[in-house]
């Protein structure tokens, strides 16, 4: 895959929607595809649409990437998502670094100040 093919431009006929593909992809942009996949499905139902495409490939992704690398978080393994507004960053934390371990603080957010109520 050439590089300028590697945008997530999720458009039909997009190579990266093919599960052939996913078989030779860096671990990185697999990861990135499995939350972006939850994303569109998360969207998908909040407009009333169908998810069932997005799950599935979700899904297909996740056994694929525990096949090559590792354990998927249960977040993406479930077959029902909870809705979020991110499957990136959750209080300013990652929920799933390409980098790194879940928690770790995403680079330049602060957190979120509690002011006493005195």
């Amino acid at each position: 895959m050439k590089h300028a093919a590697r945008k997530f431009k999720l458009l039909p006929g997009s190579e990266l929607l093919r599960a052939g593909v996913w078989w030779r992809v860096p671990q990185g942009l697999l990861k990135t595809l499995i939350k972006r996949f939850a994303t569109r499905e998360e969207l998908s139902r909040r407009a009333g649409k169908t998810t069932y495409v997005w799950k599935s490939r979700r899904l297909r992704a996740v056994a694929i990437y525990e096949s090559r690398f590792e354990r998927v978080p249960d977040l993406f393994r479930a077959r029902r998502l909870p809705p979020r507004r991110s499957y990136y960053v959750q209080e300013g934390k990652y929920v799933w670094p390409v980098r790194g371990e879940p928690g770790d603080p995403v680079p330049g957010s602060r957190p979120h100040r509690v002011r006493n109520a005195d």
